[in-house]
């Protein structure tokens, strides 16, 4: 399994950036086909195997429709701007940044 995205935790972020390989992996979704949240699980797939989860946001009460991530040691990490960016594009042009929570 690839690695796509680069993680780095801070104290109360999370930031996302593709590398190399991802930039390349990206060219090969159908973006008319897939949802950005789709996309952007399956560019995040190695960590999904690797002991981070996807979290719904109806299993924590949690009032939003952002991707909702917890890394293998259970902190929580969300995309505020889930609204006004597009994960996708955030990725290509710069890092992604989720708020932990």
């Amino acid at each position: 399994m690839i690695q796509y995205i680069e993680t780095r935790k801070y104290d109360n972020w999370l930031e996302l950036s593709l590398n190399n390989e991802g930039r390349n992996k990206l060219e090969d979704f159908d973006q008319e086909k897939m949802t950005d949240e789709q996309i952007f699980l399956e560019l995040f797939e190695y960590q999904l195997c690797n002991g981070w989860e996807k979290i719904e946001p109806e299993n924590i009460g949690a009032l939003t429709d952002s991707v909702i991530l917890s890394d293998e040691m259970g902190n929580i990490y969300w995309f505020p701007e889930y609204m006004i960016l597009d994960y996708i594009e955030a990725l290509k042009n710069i890092t992604l940044l989720f708020v932990k929570a």
